[in-house]
């Protein structure tokens, strides 16, 4: 990616550079016409000159862009021109949940069980918002959650944290468009449904609840269900093997959060919460079970286990 701090690109002036990956990179920019800061996202030249790449680009665009939920990041612009594709999305001040996961490790701390059924919660909202306008966003794990600090809680039960789920680049709208190339892995080896691991063509709602659930696994236990590798690993451990019970690696994890664990990480789509409304009101409801003994002895028994 070429060096594009101090440059301008349509109306947004780039100042720093907030992640890259594989297909592109991220920039903190200031809308200039609107006095505003923005998240510049800018595909690799190299991706940018593929006209399909490009129709897929602007699919991307599009299907993000239905999305207004206050868990979602938004999507402000779609640009393309001879030299860049980028998305206009809003700026998050805060981490990505794996960043805050690895900063926890670095100090030797734990999240509260609270709170990460809070931010599980708000993902599980974001998402059932989502299904409900036929986006799957099918690439769900802690890099795609934003989590930023509120003044104070939206919900009174909860916590003064936001969760906001970003980057649909992997999105298929249901009811058509352009889709993905069959028999190509997309997502995130560790974090795929089993239906994903196969590349079905017909993934629905569900295969994202699978998903959120090795995120939720990996907070409530410090690990992995799986020890992923390569495809071969995904798909013979998502479609065959069953993961240790969360309790038997942290003890002091409530039964009734191990048993929301289990049901979301099912094999057959059927067994598993059908939306993800159901799955959000099933981890509010193992949050109002929870006592002060139930959180304590969760982070005394996290304590040895650090989360990756």
């Amino acid at each position: 990616m070429d060096n594009l701090i101090g440059k301008q690109i349509d109306q947004y002036q780039i100042e720093a550079l907030l992640g890259e990956g594989g297909m592109g990179a991220v920039y903190l920019a200031q809308d200039v016409n609107l006095a505003r800061p923005v998240a510049l996202k800018i595909m690799h030249r190299q991706y940018a000159s593929q006209p399909e790449f490009q129709e897929r680009f602007l699919q991307e665009a599009q299907a993000s862009a239905r999305l207004n939920h206050p868990n979602i990041v938004a999507i402000y612009n779609f640009s393309s021109t001879q030299s860049y594709l980028t998305i206009v999305m809003e700026y998050v001040r805060g981490l990505s949940l794996g960043a805050y996961i690895k900063q926890l490790a670095q100090r030797r701390q734990v999240m509260e069980l609270s709170e990460s059924l809070n931010i599980i919660a708000q993902v599980a909202d974001a998402l059932g918002y989502a299904h409900r306008q036929g986006v799957v966003h099918r690439d769900i794990k802690p890099d795609n959650i934003m989590i930023t600090q509120l003044e104070q809680p939206s919900r009174p039960d909860e916590l003064p944290i936001r969760a906001k789920v970003t980057d649909f680049g992997l999105a298929k709208l249901l009811e058509g468009g352009i889709e993905t190339q069959s028999g190509t892995f997309m997502g995130t080896l560790p974090y795929m449904s089993p239906e994903q691991a196969l590349a079905s063509a017909s993934l629905d709602g569900r295969s994202d609840i699978y998903s959120l659930g090795v995120v939720l696994y990996q907070l409530a236990t410090g690990r992995l269900p799986f020890d992923i590798k390569t495809p071969t690993d995904a798909v013979m451990k998502h479609m065959h093997e069953t993961p240790p019970l969360p309790r038997h690696i942290q003890p002091g994890l409530p039964m009734a959060v191990q048993n929301v664990i289990i049901k979301a990480l099912a094999k057959q789509p059927e067994d598993r919460y059908q939306t993800a409304e159901s799955f959000a009101a099933a981890l509010r409801r193992a949050t109002s079970g929870l006592t002060e003994k139930d959180v304590t002895i969760f982070a005394t028994a996290a304590e040895e286990e650090m989360v990756s």
